[in-house]
């Protein structure tokens, strides 16, 4: 089985690249004849994007166009282009669109991507500009007819099954085709339509009617953002018959615009659904169909490097969590103490148990389909490792046990180079807003249960064949998003390796030591969620142990490494493992996505001015008595609580043995405490 592509709306790259970069959004990389391009863009427009642009939708409109009105469109999408600038003139504003925060299936509206304020009014012009003229053409200019013909001419030849993937316009001309062959010759187990206006009821006028779904079409899944001004309308399901056979799913598109097709071919959910289809569990296994290329041969060949460049990890002076392996996470037990034990605990989504690291959870027990003792696993699985991540990840440093890992692989880069990746696991993400404890709702952005981060360097194909092949570009992973920097502006280190300067309690990573500017979330900006990596605490140099597509099992395990559930508006929550991120499918465009590194960094100046006004004094003790009850007064220095914030556990020896208590000093007042005496 195949898969067919249909573009959407503006000008492309030429179509053999352009193929290849749907594949390596969906698959990881170029799958050559299993995958096909219903390649129309020449008949709107004559001559392609130069290499290697993407995408006319995504970019810019040129600056003298900024304050140029929007075309004026015929009366019949008179009002959807009407209703995408005024979509788009609240998301400027970052304010949610009219049918509230709340999607069609419960999802909370995600983030916003920060830009300028310009910059975001001129994408959106560019949106619905590009929309209207292509799809006028296709309904009033008499393109309509060529349009279908190319999708046509694409499958004619097709004797078997196949998935079609259509985006934006592209869904208006794989539905009407669908129609007219009224089945015949035509197997489609998935049609898969993404940021489509199919839901838009001025489009629906102008289709094949009656709305329903095509004959010869299985299952038809339609993806769309919230924030996505093109699928005005994110629902199908309500419109087409039979609605059993529709799926409407709401994703997360971090492009500029909310409409880029990478974003909605990385999405975890459509990519699954794609690659289930193409491959079901009973034939050839995921990691055959989605693998970046043998990664074996790369590792033969270039695995040395993984060693000899590998980062040189520089913690912040107050950094409590440290890399680890993921047996310190997943085989987590604590029963040494007075208070109660615990274990990591492999849950389902419902709460319920599957396993204990206190009886047979082991990191090998962690699989893609099947758990050892023969369960199946879920993507809504997690694993919670026990309440105290900062006493657990301090003891097994102690104890020098599952401490100092990086975990790597050599994915390939499309100039013919390779890419280096290291993902460092941490127990948890102590990011957080001051004065909060806890992670679960809006204030507990940044804070959750386990921890994934990424750097990865890459190598041109022109200097693999030299004895010692030096990089050219850096990419460093930080909340989200990244930066890269120059391979010849990277710190090196004198002893070998290049320096990481890791963010106190997120552990996002960056190039340089400093103040990093904080990314805005939603309609927020939160000043507080800036990081600080000023590289002054511990240094490190993990040992290297190489990974790759389902090598080990737990690489592909679909479930959240840990069980903090995102926060509304702002997102996050516990992650899922390396393979089920978008970086690992796509470097290169992990890469290019990435920001310059001086975007964030604060100037040296400022960060030193800024630092000697946060130095924070150390708070006064005070231990009163009256008659048998006991005071014990903090005093902070005021706007320091937040470095003094936690938990305070005392110990005091009584009638009947020690007693403890555990007293929550992170807000103001008198502190709860708990805990249990003998």
């Amino acid at each position: 089985m195949i898969v067919v592509y249909v573009h959407g709306n503006g000008n492309k790259v030429r179509a053999d690249l352009l193929k290849r970069q749907w594949d390596q959004a969906l698959f990881g990389r170029d799958v050559g004849e299993g995958s096909r391009m219903a390649y129309w863009a020449p008949l709107l427009h004559p001559a392609p994007l130069p290499d290697p642009e993407f995408d006319e939708i995504e970019r810019l409109a040129p600056e003298e166009t900024e304050a140029a009105p929007t075309p004026a469109a015929p009366g019949a999408l008179a009002a959807y282009a009407r209703a995408m600038t005024f979509t788009a003139e609240a998301l400027v504003d970052a304010e949610p669109v009219a049918a509230g925060t709340d999607g069609a299936d419960g999802a909370v509206m995600p983030e916003v991507l920060w830009l300028p304020r310009a910059a975001r009014i001129r994408i959106f012009e560019q949106v619905v500009r590009v929309t209207v003229k292509d799809v006028h053409a296709y309904f009033f200019r008499g393109f309509g007819d060529a349009l279908r013909d190319v999708l046509r001419q694409t499958i004619s030849d097709i004797d078997e099954a196949f998935v079609l993937v259509a985006h934006s316009l592209g869904s208006i001309i794989a539905y009407d085709v669908l129609r007219d062959a009224n089945g015949q010759g035509v197997d489609v187990p998935l049609l898969v339509t993404l940021g489509s206006p199919l839901g838009v009821r001025e489009v629906q006028d102008l289709i094949t009617n009656p709305l329903r779904v095509p004959a010869g079409v299985g299952a038809w899944m339609n993806a769309s953002d919230l924030r996505d001004i093109v699928a005005l309308d994110h629902t199908v399901r309500d419109d087409y018959s039979p609605p059993d056979r529709i799926t409407d799913l709401l994703v997360n598109n971090a492009s500029a615009n909310h409409h880029g097709i990478r974003e909605y071919l990385a999405a975890d959910a459509v990519r699954r659904r794609i690659l289930q289809t193409l491959s079901p569990p009973e034939s050839v296994p995921l990691e055959s169909v989605a693998a970046a290329v043998d990664e074996a041969a790369l590792n033969d060949e270039y695995g040395h490097l993984l060693a000899n460049l590998r980062p040189v990890l520089r913690y912040d002076t107050r950094e409590r969590y440290f890399a680890a392996t993921v047996e310190g996470f997943v085989e987590n037990q604590f029963a040494d103490g007075p208070m109660l034990g615990y274990a990591s605990r492999l849950l389902r989504g419902d709460g319920s148990l599957i396993a204990t690291a206190d009886d047979d959870l082991r990191v090998e027990f962690l699989a893609r389909d099947r758990y050892a003792d023969g369960s199946p696993a879920d993507e809504d699985d997690v694993l919670d490792a026990g309440p105290e991540p900062v006493a657990d990840a301090r003891r097994l440093r102690e104890r020098a046990r599952h401490v100092d890992a990086v975990y790597a692989r050599v994915a390939p880069r499309r100039d013919g180079g390779v890419w280096l990746q290291w993902w460092l696991f941490y127990f948890q993400s102590a990011k957080r807003i001051p004065g909060v404890r806890g992670a679960e709702g809006l204030l507990g952005a940044g804070l959750h249960q386990g921890d994934w981060e990424l750097v990865q360097v890459g190598i041109p194909a022109g200097r693999l064949a030299d004895p010692e092949p030096v990089p050219d570009v850096a990419v460093l992973a930080a909340h989200g998003y990244a930066h890269k920097i120059a391979w010849d502006e990277v710190d090196l280190e004198p002893g070998g390796g290049w320096a990481v300067y890791v963010g106190r309690d997120s552990h996002a990573s960056f190039p340089k030591p400093g103040r990093w500017r904080g990314k805005k979330r939603g309609p927020f900006s939160f000043d507080v969620l800036e990081d600080i990596a000023d590289g002054g605490g511990e240094s490190r140099r993990p040992p290297v142990q190489v990974i790759r597509a389902g090598e080990p099992a737990w690489v592909g395990w679909p479930g959240r490494w840990g069980a903090t559930k995102p926060a509304p508006l702002i997102g996050g929550g516990s992650p899922r493992g390396p393979w089920r991120q978008r970086p690992w499918r796509d470097p290169d465009g992990f890469a290019a996505a990435a920001q310059p590194w001086t975007k964030h960094h604060v100037p040296a100046l400022e960060l030193l001015e800024t630092t000697a006004a946060a130095l924070a004094p150390v708070p006064a003790v005070t231990v009163g008595r009256s008659g048998a009850d006991w005071t014990i007064t903090i005093a902070m220095a005021p706007g320091t609580e937040h470095d003094w914030a936690g938990v305070l556990t005392l110990v005091a020896g009584g009638v009947q043995g020690p007693v403890v208590r555990a007293y929550d000093v992170t807000l103001t007042g008198v502190a709860p405490s708990t805990g249990e005496g003998g």
